[in-house]
């Protein structure tokens, strides 16, 4: 089922319980207006699914996206240079059974939730080449195969109000896993660091906005050398050669 370069309008668009059939599920380049869009509990079935180079909400109007409980089959998924004009991105309770590809997020910044908690991917995620203005929901997730996070970044303006979630702790702790089972020490550091933070935040030791900040200021200029010894401390020392 084609809908390449189809403009939805500015109104919602609502998929939910939509089954759609043994062809490929195609909405490249589509544009979906500067409202809420729904495809919960989605049947894709077992062909390529590609939202590549889609546009979601405008600048003016963010939206919300949700495919939460939707099942996609043994084709891969592609959201690749998505355009994401949107408040909350959704991918909750999913089941994914080919290749998923979030690359290349455009306007991603926008977000303040991007979440795939609960699903479970089959084969590979990857979510490389991304900036974004929140924390990136990967707790609860069922991931047998590799995970991508390579040049994946949290922005330097998170959080955007100064206030952490109290889940932002919980979030961060599961990305650095990740990136330490794909062996990258120093984006581990760097999920570590923001963990701190917010665990730091979130506990109130220190009580007023003005102390805070100037706490912040000096830990994360002078405890990355900290950080980094905790953290290579912890990990399991190597046997001596021989």
């Amino acid at each position: 089922m084609l809908f390449n370069g189809t403009s939805f309008g500015d109104n919602g668009v609502n998929f939910t319980r939509a089954v759609f059939g043994a062809g490929d599920v195609c909405f490249s380049g589509a544009n979906f207006g500067g409202r809420d869009v729904d495809f919960e509990n989605v049947n894709f079935g077992d062909r390529l699914v590609s939202f590549g180079k889609a546009t979601f909400g405008k600048n003016e109007d963010k939206c919300r996206l949700s495919f939460n409980k939707s099942i996609f089959g043994e084709g891969d998924v592609s959201f690749k240079n998505v355009k994401f004009y949107a408040d909350e991105v959704s991918f909750e309770y999913c089941e994914f059974k080919g290749h998923v590809l979030f690359q290349s997020l455009t306007d991603q910044k926008t977000l303040s939730k991007f979440s795939l908690r609960h699903s479970s991917f089959d084969k590979s995620l990857d979510i490389s080449d991304n900036t974004f203005n929140c924390i990136p929901d990967l707790t609860n997730t069922k991931l047998t195969n590799q995970v991508s996070l390579d040049r994946m970044e949290i922005s330097d303006n998170y959080p955007p109000k100064g206030d952490f979630d109290k889940s932002d702790g919980e979030r961060l702790c599961r990305l650095k896993e990740l990136a330490e089972a794909n062996k990258n020490h120093q984006q581990a550091l760097d999920f570590h660091v923001i963990e701190m933070r917010a665990k730091r935040y979130n506990t109130k030791l220190i009580k007023g906005k003005t102390p805070h900040m100037w706490l912040d200021i000096l830990f994360d200029s002078g405890s990355r050398y900290f950080c980094e010894s905790l953290f290579w401390a912890s990990q399991p020392k190597q046997a001596a050669k021989t």
